[in-house]
């Protein structure tokens, strides 16, 4: 398992709050099917720890991947179709991956201005350092 100290962390810590959504193999393949090149640390965080709130509901991990297209709002934001969204924060900016790249970073997209940030960090990176985890 990828992601043993962090379910260590999250239940040490109370901070593995309820309503966890595991997924299935078969919602795997449909995440694949999506697109290709999700990388495999995001996979193995949701058939590991699951989609659901975080950081005492700070921001939210869904148990799928998304576009603009899918939500309305491709008119209202300007980014390319290598853009995936997986969450977002409870103050309303895009959490995702720029699968552009060869090892797709976590990006997080302002909703107000609309202008991508790269955190050039995985997804495992991310969430460690956004729980605040020190290791």
């Amino acid at each position: 398992m990828r992601y043993t100290k962090e379910i260590y962390y999250l239940k040490k810590n109370n901070l593995l709050e309820e309503n966890r959504y595991i997924i299935s193999e078969k919602e795997v393949l449909e995440i694949k099917k999506f697109r290709n090149n999700i990388p495999e640390e995001f996979i193995d965080f949701l058939k590991e720890i699951g989609g659901g709130q975080f950081k005492n509901s700070q921001y939210e991990i869904k148990n799928f991947v998304f576009d603009f297209y899918e939500i309305g709002l491709e008119n209202d934001y300007a980014v390319d179709e290598s853009i995936v969204l997986f969450g977002n924060s409870f103050g309303g900016d895009f959490i995702g991956f720029d699968l552009s790249k060869t090892d797709p970073t976590v990006i997080e997209i302002d909703h107000v201005s609309g202008e991508i940030f790269d955190t050039n960090k995985s997804f495992q990176e991310f969430f460690r350092e956004d729980l605040g985890m020190d290791f």
